[in-house]
């Protein structure tokens, strides 16, 4: 058999991708980074079928799909140009992308780590028996790596981060890991782009499901909506709204006049007797269920008092809150609150005793149900507030802090005791790995303090901020702290305010983080610590609440409200208005006034200016020693 030329490889070659481009209108780009013959292999078999790989050199498939579009006038295959870069083939397919990318995906080969590869991954040794004899100790001093010698052989005492992400392997950590057995990477194809008849776009898309494709769709409805109702402008999906609008202006009219329709014939007699409504609802309540009616009622006066959690969904607004105004021993709370530590509940008090009456006491509490800040709604719009009220003494060493934990982690753990001086020591010793947001703060004679710690214990470090004013307790004194996150600006504030102060807020402090990036839009758990280190008088925690809301943007129009609620009056707004009329009254007078006096300083220093102007241009300076002679001339007809 004849070997053929590079000239008619190239031609095959060429041949073959113009016929695959006519073939197939679908296309996955994937990059080939470490990926051998034996694996590749593999992959066309699996693929075999509805689909076909092809690999190549850039400049050939940008040659061979440059002169098809000019020989085909096909310019959608040019989108394809830019993606050809770096170590890359292409799977031209005929079947379901996802199902594609995710066959694609299966074929993943472990990789040992070889020296001057960028590792992909963090690479952590676990601690174990390495199965080495002792002679080879030496080895594992080198890179720092505790051992001890255990039945023979060596063995690893506490977890290692050998290779972090990104960093290049070295020639001692490749060694280690091969000597141990270890091959920490994978790779195979990886899908970095899309083409779909013309269309290039990302893998992430085909993650997406039809809920979440309506969802954005609704978003994307609700936003024309909104603009639509802002700007007057009518369109389809805001004519609904446009017609209640009008709806609730003309009955608002036949309300404050005696203009009457059909439509509001009914409202308005609502509103002359609105005993009749109450007696048609009762009326309507005892015939549909008869005895029962009283038998609802109550039951649902019980749940209302059982139930300390809401959970809203849909539109802007409340998302998610829980309140607890005071403690008291029942099965919801067992059921939502875990109490960890020496904390315990005071059923005489209705309060959470967070420390006993010993030095070095520590007490945990915690909301058990996992909290989903981000939901793929308007994430901008997030905000959550939480908000508690406790008391504690003055001394110095008593703390109390406020934790969010990812809800992947054992809740048992937070019973442990760290035995430290801050409430944030059990995440440094038992949630090393784990991605928080903490701070604790201290009130004492010696001023107010908080400390922060954001991201992974293990390679976070605490940062101490300060903050002024006067929140001394007495005795029993009850403090109490609000903690605002807009996901907007990326700002947490924390806020305090002493029981019986006239001032909404005393001192705060504040701090920026960005907790979708941190968790990812995962779920998050809630809780508060508190240790008070030397002192022996204890903690306690009175009131805890918690909410999640979705503001609307200001340039979106909310929703209209229903005809009856557009009738009924806000009196706050009206006292609102009345202190903002006495306001713009006031500044009107002040600024008559001083409009009056600057006009009469103006008036005054005008007259004195033309006054010395007016006598310089009058006076005439005679010398003492020089004769005057005045001449009188008479003028008549003409003539001197």
């Amino acid at each position: 058999m004849v070997k053929a030329t590079k000239a008619e490889k190239k031609i095959a070659y060429d041949s073959k991708l113009c016929q695959l481009i006519d073939e197939y209108s679908q296309i996955l780009v994937v990059a080939a980074d470490n990926v051998g013959s034996t694996q590749l292999q593999n992959i066309r078999k699996g693929l075999r079928g509805d689909s076909v790989v092809l690999m190549g050199k850039n400049t050939m498939m940008k040659r061979s799909v440059r002169i098809h579009s000019e020989n085909t006038g096909n310019t959608a295959i040019l989108n394809l140009l830019p993606l050809l870069q770096g170590n890359v083939g292409l799977i031209f397919t005929k079947g379901d992308l996802k199902e594609v990318s995710e066959e694609v995906a299966k074929y993943k080969v472990g990789a040992p780590a070889r020296v001057g590869l960028v590792a992909p991954i963090d690479v952590v040794v676990q601690p174990g028996n390495t199965g080495l004899d002792p002679s080879q100790t030496s080895f594992f001093q080198v890179l720092n790596i505790p051992t001890k010698i255990n039945k023979g052989t060596v063995e690893i005492i506490t977890p290692v981060e050998l290779i972090k992400q990104g960093d290049r392997v070295g020639s001692s950590e490749a060694a280690l890991l091969a000597k141990l057995g270890i091959r920490p990477f994978s790779y195979g194809l990886v899908v970095q782009s899309v083409y779909d008849n013309g269309s290039v776009f990302s893998p992430e898309v085909l993650d997406l499901t039809e809920d979440q494709l309506v969802e954005k769709f609704a978003s994307g409805i609700s936003m024309v909506t909104s603009l639509a109702l802002a700007i007057s402008y009518p369109t389809l999906a805001a004519a609904p709204h446009m017609f209640i609008n009008a709806y609730k202006n003309a009955l608002a009219i036949a309300v404050a006049t005696e203009y009457t329709f059909p439509q509001a014939e009914k409202v308005k007699e609502f509103l002359k007797d609105p005993s009749k409504f109450a007696v048609a609802a009762v009326a309507v309540s005892a015939d549909a269920g008869g005895g029962g009616g009283a038998q609802a009622a109550a039951k649902v006066e019980e749940k209302k008092e059982e139930s300390d959690e809401e959970d809203y969904e849909g539109g802007f607004g409340v998302n998610f809150t829980f309140s607890f105004d005071g403690f008291v021993k029942s099965p919801s709370f067992d059921k939502s609150v875990a109490l960890f530590g020496d904390s315990k509940l005071v059923n005489d008090s209705s309060s959470i005793q967070l420390t006993d009456s010993v030095s070095q006491s520590e007490g945990r509490v915690f909301y058990r149900k996992p909290i989903h800040l981000f939901k793929g709604k308007e994430r901008n719009s997030v905000i959550f507030s939480t908000y508690f009220s406790f008391s504690m003494p003055n001394e110095i060493g008593d703390v109390l802090g406020f934790v969010m934990v990812p809800s992947t982690l054992d809740l048992s753990l937070f019973g442990k005791k760290d035995y430290s001086s801050s409430a944030l020591g059990f995440l440094l010793e038992y949630a090393k790995n784990e991605t928080v947001v903490a701070f604790e703060f201290d009130i004492s004679k010696r001023g107010n303090r908080a400390r922060i710690l954001i991201g992974r214990p293990q390679s976070a470090e605490i940062r101490n901020l300060s903050f002024v004013g006067d929140l001394m307790m007495n005795n029993g004194g009850t403090l109490s702290c609000m903690i605002d996150y807009e996901a907007s600006s990326k700002r947490m504030m924390v806020r305090f305010r002493k029981r019986g102060s006239i001032k909404l807020f005393d001192p705060f402090f504040s701090f920026s983080v960005d907790l979708e990036k941190l968790w990812k839009g995962g779920e998050v758990m809630v809780g508060l610590s508190s240790a008070n280190g030397n002192s022996s008088k204890p903690h306690f925690l009175h009131s805890w609440s918690f909410e999640i809301r979705h503001l609307d943007p200001i340039w979106v129009q909310p929703t209209p409200f229903g005809p009856n609620e557009g009738l009924k009056p806000d009196v706050s707004t009206e006292v609102e208005e009345g202190r903002e009329r006495s306001e713009c009254i006031w500044r009107m007078l002040g600024t008559l006034v001083l409009g009056a006096v600057c006009g009469a300083l103006g008036a005054m220093s005008a007259m004195y200016l033309w006054t010395i102007c007016g006598v310089r241009r009058s006076m005439v300076v005679v010398p003492e020693e020089c004769a005057v002679s005045i001449v009188v001339v008479d003028v008549k007809d003409g003539k001197k």
